[in-house]
């Protein structure tokens, strides 16, 4: 049944229905002026605005009506309610192999590498899919500049879903003065090919600016993870964590010095933190060809206080006994 707030709304929609279809049905009757219309049409606007006034007032909170007419005379008014229905959210699909790039462990964007100087790129990524990385998983050079790299390098270790992992490869810059960059994606051990960001197709990349002085030996900074660094007792990560009570290595793009000015690229060798603390990298055996030189810029950096080293460089030959090159004191 209709309450009676309805029965006041409808009355006068039927009256404008039955005077509306009278206008289009009847045939032969002299027609109205046009003024007697326009009338009419105000009053009909006048009628639905004021009916509209009262639903709004006595049904706030109800649906909005349908109405239906038919025939050559009006049909009772059909009202049908509903129930609004929230659109419905995606439901987010899970990826088996997909990652995020955490950080560069070295040599961040933009970096200056010299001449032909070798250097280690090291990405830090993390496992985002629901699948677990295996050693069969393997680190794939994709396009642009390959800077003497290997087509793929394996993973070094299982990394589970949420684990992260730092991924290494070794380049080496060419001999010419420019900018450069190298995209990479990681390869599951179906050899399907996946990256970072939402869709895990994304490429991460090395960029760097090749500048400065030609290398034409060993680069003792670039190939600093190759060492194997220890404080006086204990074996250090390389690279190591800024601020670690233990000691730590790790490479600085255009680290700031004592004096103010900056270096292309530094090696920060912090010994433990202890009276006469110590720290150490014995790099792997490498030629030494007739006329080598060693160079390198020592110093402290900017606003370090308390810096107070002596810097030690030593070799061996073989199995002989390790010589010391050159000794410096820094303070």
């Amino acid at each position: 049944m209709l309450s009676n707030n309805y029965r006041k709304i409808l009355i006068p929609i039927l009256a404008l229905a039955a005077a509306t279809l009278a206008c289009s049905q009847v045939t032969g009757a002299t027609p109205q002026p046009a003024a007697t219309l326009n009338a009419l049409y105000t009053s009909a606007a006048q009628t639905l605005e004021g009916m509209s006034t009262q639903a709004a007032i006595a049904t706030q909170s109800s649906p909005t009506p349908t109405l239906s007419l038919s025939g050559p005379t009006a049909s009772p008014i059909v009202v049908s309610t509903y129930t609004a229905v929230p659109p419905l959210s995606p439901v987010p699909q899970s990826i088996c192999d997909a990652a995020a790039f955490v950080s560069d462990v070295t040599y961040p964007d933009g970096s200056n590498v010299p001449l032909g100087g070798s250097f280690t790129k090291i990405w830090r990524l993390k496992n985002t899919g629901t699948c677990t990385w295996t050693t069969s998983y393997a680190l794939v050079f994709i396009s642009g500049d390959r800077l003497n790299a290997p087509a793929a390098v394996a993973l070094p270790t299982n990394v589970g879903p949420g684990q992260t992992v730092d991924l290494a490869v070794n380049l080496v810059a060419p001999n010419q003065t420019s900018h450069y960059r190298g995209y990479w994606k990681l390869r599951n051990a179906s050899n399907v090919l996946f990256g970072i960001g939402p869709a895990a197709d994304g490429n991460f990349y090395v960029d760097i600016n090749v500048t400065g002085y030609t290398v034409t030996g060993y680069d003792l900074l670039g190939n600093y993870c190759q060492a194997s660094w220890q404080n006086e007792s204990q074996d250090l990560p390389c690279p190591g964590t800024d601020g670690d009570e233990k000691g730590f290595v790790r490479s600085l793009n255009a680290p700031r010095m004592e004096n103010g000015s900056s270096l292309g690229n530094g090696l920060l060798t912090h010994p433990e933190r202890e009276n006469n603390g110590l720290i150490s990298g014995k790099y792997p055996e490498f030629r030494i060809q007739s006329g080598d030189r060693f160079q390198t810029q020592i110093g402290c950096l900017h606003e370090a206080n308390d810096c107070d080293m002596i810097f030690r460089l030593q070799y061996q030959i073989g199995n002989g006994s390790v010589r010391t090159l050159g000794q410096w004191r820094e303070v």
